[in-house]
């Protein structure tokens, strides 16, 4: 019984120690090239932000006293 232990025992350690240098050299470089490949992160595939939105959010907010900003066109 205790030698069908041992057995298993150092197969599990001798599979994690296997399997990471397999993770490390195939895996993750694997998975960053389909990273790169599906979702790329240079700004040709991203969509542009409207520029109507950004003064929208500047108008929203608040000065030091805690009131609301107001552009000369909200007066």
């Amino acid at each position: 019984m205790s030698y069908l232990f041992m057995i298993t025992i150092s197969s599990c350690i001798i599979s994690y120690i296997v399997s990471i240098p397999f993770y490390l050299l195939v895996e993750r470089p694997f998975q960053n090239f389909l990273d790169l490949i599906l979702f790329p992160k240079s700004s040709i595939f991203k969509k542009t932000k409207d520029i109507d939105d950004d003064d929208d959010d500047e108008d929203e907010t608040l000065n030091e006293e805690g009131t609301e900003n107001r552009g000369p066109e909200d007066d």
